[in-house]
């Protein structure tokens, strides 16, 4: 399973792209397609039919809002083949009908009955299951394993008892930590998020969407600090790559 961190920052920071993140394992999918997202999409340079799945965690604009763009593309440069969107059954008609108005000549295939849990059957050969975490809006994470490795997500939220468990020994998880060491509502803060993985035997640990204020002034500390964890922590930079 292949890594590429296409955007890792939170939803108002014009200097790094939001948190959207590709993972090749046989199949190509993309983890959340907010504004700035699309233009890394676009950046990474790959072919209209390319991508194959899309999962999106929650409809927060940061996380949704360039879906819509990466789509029309895709179409204007030629796509046919189907794209198939992961996400909780009560946000398909909100996508359903931001896509509508842009007359794609290819198909837009949900998968149903993601929920919090296993999915039922194998997607594309891999292993899904969601928990939900607590957050403004409803928030999956998800776990992918391709019956060798394992990548997580935590979309945004805080931590519960089933995101944790669902997080239990992945290769990689890319957990948001909007602070460092200060909880706000509807997010998980550095110090947790670690403390967490290295509970659930976690073995890279990648901390994105970091309050551009603190990203800005305490990035070298926070990095410093990341290397003292007894798990591997990692703050990535956009276009970063990781393999399992």
């Amino acid at each position: 399973m292949n890594l590429v961190c296409l955007g890792t920052g939170e939803a108002y920071d014009e200097l790094c792209p939001n948190n959207s993140h590709l993972v090749m394992a046989g199949t190509n999918l993309l983890l959340d397609c907010g504004r700035s997202a699309a233009d890394q999409w676009w950046r990474y340079g790959k072919g209209p039919d390319f991508l194959d799945m899309l999962f999106l965690s929650h409809m927060h604009d940061d996380h949704v809002d360039g879906v819509p763009p990466i789509c029309k593309r895709m179409c204007q440069d030629g796509r046919t083949k189907p794209l198939l969107i992961i996400t909780e059954e009560c946000n398909v008609s909100a996508l359903e009908n931001r896509l509508a108005g842009y007359s794609l000549r290819f198909p837009v295939i949900f998968a149903r009955g993601v929920q919090e849990g296993q999915y039922p059957e194998k997607l594309a050969g891999l292993d899904l299951s969601f928990a939900s975490t607590v957050h403004g809006f409803r928030n999956l994470a998800i776990r992918i394993s391709d019956g060798k490795e394992t990548i997580c997500y935590s979309g945004d939220g805080e931590i519960t008892p089933r995101s944790e468990a669902l997080y239990r020994g992945a290769g990689i998880l890319i957990h948001e930590a909007n602070l460092y060491d200060q909880k706000r509502e509807g997010h998980t803060c550095m110090v947790d998020a670690i403390a967490m993985a290295e509970r659930q035997g976690v073995g890279t640990l990648l901390l994105t969407h970091l309050e551009r204020k603190l990203r800005r002034a305490r990035l070298a500390e926070l990095r410093k600090l990341c290397q003292r964890q007894k798990v591997r922590v990692i703050i990535p930079d956009p276009m970063d790559t990781f393999d399992l």
